[in-house]
């Protein structure tokens, strides 16, 4: 069985977790909530967080990031997307 990210009349929307709240997960929280899901950003940074509230308001989410949060916020998620930057870290490659 599948699950349905976007919303449709009668059937409960998806619940997106994005890790990161820098530019992709910016960018992936917009689409999220355009596509009618519920909608986690996790973060570390308080600054990118309230950003994040400016800009999405009441359609976003945010929490702030530690081992707990992240442990229970992914385990009830339909789907998870990592926008984490990690300095000096070579981008992955395929």
């Amino acid at each position: 069985m599948g699950i349905l990210l976007g919303g449709v009349a009668g059937v409960p929307s998806a619940r997106i977790v994005i890790l990161g709240g820098g530019v992709v997960g910016s960018n992936a929280a917009q689409i999220a909530v355009g596509s009618g899901a519920q909608v986690v950003v996790i973060d570390r940074n308080l600054d990118v967080l309230r950003r994040m509230d400016r800009l999405l308001g009441a359609r976003v989410i945010t929490v702030f990031s530690n081992r707990d949060n992240v442990e229970h916020h992914v385990l009830r998620a339909d789907l998870v997307i990592g926008g984490v930057l990690i300095p000096s870290a070579a981008a992955p490659s395929w």
